[in-house]
């Protein structure tokens, strides 16, 4: 449909110049619909500059038409079309899937199994089999991530929470309408208008009204205590993840501790080294000098007995 040259407004029924621009702003083309530089654009239209509503409080506004209805499948006020006999395009949608539970965002948590990779960190810790020599910081790691995780799903359940307050309020509100519409009809049915099967409809409407405004408080409460639960295990994610880095920081220290000792052992081990080393050259110093007076030696004692041979010779002659 061309809503350019296509879309024509009655001419019996008063809509203002700035309604009529707002919805052709907005069945416009996509490159200059209204909103395509953001929701500040619509905002400021002209449609919500009035004493009477705003963009951000119109949905709370009473409308000024409110048309009285029989029932929630009443269609008197919707103009009746000659049948063109159109293919039933509802059977060539597929059945919806059956309901699995991800529907509910917060079915996830209370549905996990032992909250991830940090149970088996939890159980070692508990059981006392955990030592600093086996905390590392892939554990550190896992233990930021599941409570970077546990806070995005508090902000997920948190948002639901407030939603579901908003249609709570929302609800409220009718059923404020309704009430003042029921005074309306006691009024009227006192003055014998008759309007008994109104009144038995609106009370329907609004016993619906009561169900379900029980039944979504029924999920904000538990919306609560699953975000009581978040919230506890994100405080004890918190001090555990505080322990091992008070931990690891222990162990870090001790590491280098232990380094500067090794140095120092190093260090005097190759003092010792070059003390042996200094040794050894002086006892082979001493040995050559111990070798060289004990070949002199020799040498002096063979020619005194080469002299006293010689003199026993001369002697005899």
């Amino acid at each position: 449909m061309n809503h350019s040259t296509n879309l024509f407004f009655p001419e019996d029924i008063h809509i203002s110049d700035a309604a009529k621009d707002l919805i052709q702003n907005f069945l416009s083309d996509a490159n200059v619909r209204l909103g395509r530089n953001g929701i500040q654009e619509v905002k400021n239209h002209r449609f919500f500059k009035n004493e009477v509503w705003t963009f951000d409080n119109i949905q709370h506004s009473i409308p000024p038409y409110v048309p009285t209805l029989n029932g929630d499948d009443d269609t008197s006020h919707f103009e009746d079309f000659d049948d063109q006999n159109e293919p039933d395009v509802a059977n060539s949608f597929s059945s919806p899937k059956a309901f699995t539970g991800n529907q509910l965002p917060f079915i996830g948590f209370t549905y996990s199994n032992e909250l991830g990779p940090i149970a088996a960190l939890k159980s070692t810790v508990l059981n006392g089999t955990s030592s600093t020599s086996n905390i590392s910081s892939f554990e550190i790691n896992s233990l930021v991530i599941e409570k970077q995780q546990l806070e995005d799903r508090l902000q997920d359940i948190q948002n639901n929470l407030s939603n579901l307050q908003n249609q709570l309020q929302k609800e409220r509100e009718q059923m404020e309408l309704k009430m003042k519409e029921i005074r309306r009809l006691e009024v009227d049915i006192a003055k014998g208008y008759g309007q008994e099967s109104e009144l038995k409809l609106v009370n329907e409407r609004i016993s619906e009204m009561q169900a379900a405004e029980e039944r979504a408080s029924k999920q904000i409460r538990e919306l609560l205590n699953v975000v009581e639960t978040i919230k506890s295990r994100n405080l004890d994610l918190e001090a555990q993840t505080e322990r091992y880095y008070k931990e690891e920081t222990a162990a870090a220290a001790e590491n280098q501790k232990l380094k500067s000792e090794i140095s120092n052992l190093k260090a005097g081990n190759e003092k010792c080294f070059y003390r042996i080393k200094g040794l050894n050259d002086q006892i082979e110093s001493l040995s050559r000098e111990l070798n060289e007076e004990t070949t002199f030696k020799l040498e002096i004692g063979k020619q005194e007995e080469e002299e006293k041979h010689c003199l026993t010779v001369t002697a005899a002659d």
